[in-house]
């Protein structure tokens, strides 16, 4: 019942957040990834899905890793530790979209770490 409520609440919003096109491509990115014939597919997938959320066209490992630490804490030591984490998975990413032949299980581990 309380799910429901909250949609019924919620509805609205949902339907003008989904009408952005940058939540739109990231929801579809996303979606689509889901549905990737493999690995480095996917994991492009959900790096585009996240990257289309914030406007980044310059100093991009950078920018993404404070953009992303930013929403997800506030100020102190959790913020931190996100931001380093972004940092090193966006070398990861760079390795994946630029064709480093990296192995299944780097990249299930990369995917996981990315989608948590």
């Amino acid at each position: 019942r309380g799910d429901l409520e909250w949609v019924t609440n919620n509805i609205e919003l949902w339907f003008s957040v989904w009408e952005m096109p940058k939540v739109n491509l990231a929801l579809n990115t996303y979606y689509f990834s889901q549905h990737a014939p493999n690995l480095r597919v996917r994991a492009s997938s959900l790096w585009s899905a996240l990257e289309s959320l914030f406007d980044v066209d310059r100093e991009i490992s950078f920018r993404m890793a404070s953009y992303v630490s930013a929403f997800l804490e506030p100020r102190g030591t959790p913020r931190y530790e996100i931001y380093r984490k972004m940092v090193k998975m966006y070398r990861v990413r760079s390795q994946i979209v630029h064709g480093r032949n990296l192995g299944d299980e780097t990249l299930s581990i990369h995917e996981r770490d990315l989608a948590s």
